[in-house]
């Protein structure tokens, strides 16, 4: 799929947002998530020649957006409903693309890719920001929504230290529009990031609806939706891992691993995800604050197992209790 894309790109810049196909289409922000795609390949597994090549096309994508934002204004971009949105769309992949310049030895364009993000935080977080709400505005017609805020967080625009005050200010306030089924994964992320990963259950109520509804599959969006198996709505079993688990890559590659568990409302976990060195397996038993865990690390690999602030390193097989 990222060969594909990175052969559908026009000299504009941007990839087609299906291909190969023989009706071509241009969605903007899907060559955002192309790049998002390059940079979550380069973090799970590694394979640094495979990435090195699509930093060209990694390139002119954020150049068209770059010229896109500055001569747009607030005006969306293309096939979007928030112009906001986009700006923090864009800063967050121009910050993965950072981290991969960077990697390969392109300080200058990592350094830049980094100052441009910072400036669109900062001009789009201070022409947004409602002090009275504490949350950030969408456009005039959405009004207040999960979308724009969510990315706030995850793009840095909103101080570190008010980042989990604002998440649970938008999850408590009813007339902020939720996210649609595309942005529940930033959702997600945002969650884990302000350490509000225990909330993550809790906020399953779409696919829930989805079953109750007679769905065999999961749709495209939360209301009249089809049972056609869309792959932006495929995001929980992702997320039992990465915030339910807690297993994620603590460095590019997947070399090391961070275990960080967020169980919810759940008492007992095991979990078996996949690695290019072998499987991590977790049991997890949780009683009251307390925690009762064991892990199974693939020979190679090592990393650390934090649970309420605690962290504990890990490797091969190892039991710990908090």
């Amino acid at each position: 799929a990222i060969e594909q894309f990175d052969a559908s790109r026009t000299p504009s810049g941007l990839t087609e947002s299906r291909y190969p196909a023989n009706l071509e289409q241009f969605l903007a922000s899907f060559s955002l998530y192309w790049v998002s795609m390059v940079h979550d390949h380069w973090m799970y597994r590694g394979d640094d020649e495979f990435t090195r090549q699509f930093l060209p096309g990694i390139g002119n994508v954020l150049g068209w957006w770059e010229g896109q934002v500055k001569t747009r204004g607030n005006r969306p971009v293309q096939w979007a409903w928030s112009p906001i949105g986009d700006k923090f769309l864009f800063s967050l992949t121009l910050q993965e693309s950072a981290e991969m310049f960077e990697h390969f030895g392109k300080q200058c364009e990592a350094a830049r890719y980094r100052q441009i993000a910072a400036d669109l935080n900062r001009e789009t977080y201070a022409s947004n920001f409602d002090p009275q709400r504490g949350l950030l505005r969408d456009t005039p017609q959405r009004g207040y929504t999960q979308e724009v805020n969510t990315l706030a967080v995850l793009t840095d625009a909103v101080p570190h230290d008010a980042q989990r005050g604002l998440m649970e200010r938008m999850l408590k306030d009813p007339s902020v529009v939720p996210a649609e089924m595309f942005y529940r994964y930033y959702l997600g992320r945002a969650l884990k990031k302000t350490g509000l990963g225990d909330r993550y259950i809790e906020n399953l109520g779409p696919w829930e609806n989805m079953l109750r509804d007679g769905m065999q599959t999961f749709g495209e969006a939360m209301v009249n939706s089809r049972s056609d198996c869309h792959p932006w709505s495929a995001t929980p079993p992702f997320e039992f891992l990465a915030t339910v688990a807690g297993i994620e890559p603590a460095s590019p590659g997947f070399r090391s691993v961070r275990i960080e568990p967020a169980l919810g409302s759940l008492h007992h976990v095991h979990a078996r995800m996949p690695h290019l060195l072998g499987p991590i397996e977790v049991w997890l038993n949780r009683t009251g604050d307390g925690l009762r865990a064991r892990v199974s690390l693939p020979p190679g690999l090592a990393g650390v197992f934090a649970w309420k602030g605690q962290e504990r390193p890990i490797r091969g097989t190892t039991e710990l209790t908090f």
